[in-house]
């Protein structure tokens, strides 16, 4: 359960910030408007570093939860 669920919003959280980014550049290139890509590229990093602190923690999990079975 806990695995499927970080899963989920990893995945949700990558492809938010990878569409983000595209948008804001596609944006950008029919406006001509480098105001609009700045945002976008500041929303697509941070959904980026918040998804990947979610999959370490993830990984951490996982990890600590093999740890207590070898001691057992």
């Amino acid at each position: 359960m806990y695995k499927r669920k970080y899963k989920v919003i990893t995945s949700i959280l990558f492809l938010s910030s990878f569409f983000i980014f595209w948008i804001g550049s596609l944006v950008t290139i029919v406006y001509r408007n480098l105001d609009i890509l700045l945002p976008g590229i500041l929303c697509s990093f941070i959904f980026g570093a918040v998804a990947s602190l979610i999959d370490d923690d993830k990984n951490m999990y996982e990890s600590n939860k093999i740890a207590n079975r070898r001691k057992e």
